[in-house]
């Protein structure tokens, strides 16, 4: 998962905002602690950018700071992406997923759908664009589609799509 979700990580920023309180509280030196723990990860995620090791965070329904394509045996309930590129592939899922977010937040996606299953979606961009598999867009507001097998039908699988800053593709292939 990375070094910024390891307990070492946390524990250790703990013990030393907890030394800088004592020295503060006994000896009046007082160290801008927030401000170089801040400093140095931003340092840190910098250096891992530059080295090629840019994923900070890439499970199997997030990716942070990288590009990924989500395995289409298993659909989640959502998936989160930031600050990267993902494909999501949704043909084999079922109604009792539903519904299935797809977020993006400053990156891109792009989700394939079956043509003829009975979906149905909702596009929520923020300051993004979704461009819907009927053919229209999205770039600000709430708009809705659903599949040709899905109209007039309960029980079908839904879809919401939420942009920001961020661009998605839904495909039907």
């Amino acid at each position: 998962m990375g070094f910024l979700a390891s307990g070492a990580f946390w524990g250790s920023l703990l013990i030393l905002w907890g030394l800088s309180l004592i020295m503060g509280t006994v000896f009046h030196i007082h160290i801008p602690f927030f401000r170089i723990a801040f400093a140095l990860i931003v340092i840190w995620i910098g250096v891992r950018m530059l080295t090629g090791g840019s994923s900070l965070c890439r499970t199997d329904r997030a990716v942070v700071f990288s590009e990924t394509e989500f395995p289409a045996g298993k659909p989640q309930k959502d998936y989160q992406i930031v600050f990267g590129e993902g494909r999501v592939d949704l043909p084999s899922a079922d109604q009792s997923k539903s519904p299935i977010a797809v977020n993006v937040v400053f990156g891109s996606a792009r989700g394939r759908i079956d043509p003829k299953q009975a979906l149905r979606g909702v596009a929520s961009p923020s300051f993004g664009h979704v461009a819907l598999p009927d053919g229209g867009t999205a770039a600000m507001g709430t708009s809705t589609w659903e599949s040709k097998s899905a109209k007039g039908k309960d029980g079908v699988l839904e879809i919401r799509v939420n942009a920001v800053f961020g661009h998605i593709e839904v495909v039907t292939e």
